[in-house]
């Protein structure tokens, strides 16, 4: 069974705009990391209270989709945490990395770091437009 329902998250994750929205937030919150015209290093011992806000915000949107999922299932979060439980001791890779990177990204370093490297890639984006 739990295989299935990771299978209808991964499913819902992709058909809910999900994708679209994190990109979106990104793009709006992407200045915040920047420090002196560079990017904030994600093991800096302090960074910016906007850093940890934007940081709660994109949690609420993990949670909100989180939440959305679970209802369309009838799950309550402690029915999911089992599932993830076994899966994880079933070690059904696909449902393993799936609940690891959903669990990685709330957490606040692997955050930054999402966002270092979003701020990057645009960066390097618009210097390659320039240079063309």
């Amino acid at each position: 069974m739990s295989d299935e329902v990771f299978v209808r998250l991964a499913q819902h994750l992709e058909s809910s705009g999900f994708e679209e929205a994190i990109t979106d937030f990104a793009f709006e919150h992407g200045d915040k990391f920047l420090k002196l015209g560079g990017p904030a290093s994600p093991e800096a011992s302090e960074h910016s209270l906007e850093c940890y806000h934007a940081y709660q915000l994109f949690q609420k949107t993990i949670e909100t989709q989180l939440e959305a999922f679970l209802a369309s299932e009838g799950l309550d979060e402690q029915s999911f945490l089992k599932l993830c439980v076994e899966a994880n001791k079933n070690d059904d890779d696909d449902s393993t990395s799936l609940i690891n990177g959903f669990l990685a990204s709330l957490e606040y370093e692997n955050f930054c770091q999402f966002m270092l490297d979003f701020v990057e890639e645009q960066q390097k984006g618009e210097e390659e437009e320039e240079e063309a």
